[in-house]
């Protein structure tokens, strides 16, 4: 995947958000899991785990998850990369992590006053 991502400052960084689908046993697209990680601020190459996580939902979603199929989804998705929502009250499993590789390049950031160290030199 290449994005090219376009701001004046650091604050709202993006970040990568994940969601991992798969087939079921009748071949239906169902969620397997979803996960966040934040895009790194120092240019070059960098790889990160995203710890992917899925609702357990309660016990009726799991009945119907057993009857008729599918598995409990987020009715709001955004609440993965949201911090300002409190994802302690939701009932959740680990559902495993998915590799990523990023190739970050800053240009004209300091036109805006915002400076980066090189990726060996340790802090931003």
């Amino acid at each position: 995947i290449e994005v090219h991502y376009s701001t004046s400052s650091i604050q709202g960084w993006p970040q990568l958000s994940v969601q991992v689908w798969r087939q079921d046993e009748h071949n239906r697209s169902v969620i397997a899991g979803y996960g966040c990680c934040r895009v790194p601020l120092v240019p070059g190459m960098h790889e990160a785990e995203v710890v992917t996580w899925a609702p357990e939902g309660d016990w009726l979603d799991r009945l119907t998850a057993c009857l008729v199929g599918g598995a409990p989804q987020l009715a709001h998705p955004e609440i993965v990369t949201d911090s300002k929502i409190d994802r302690c009250e939701l009932h959740t499993s680990s559902k495993g992590v998915v590799h990523v590789e990023f190739q970050v390049v800053e240009k004209g950031f300091d036109a805006h006053g915002v400076s980066f160290l090189s990726s060996g030199s340790g802090a931003v």
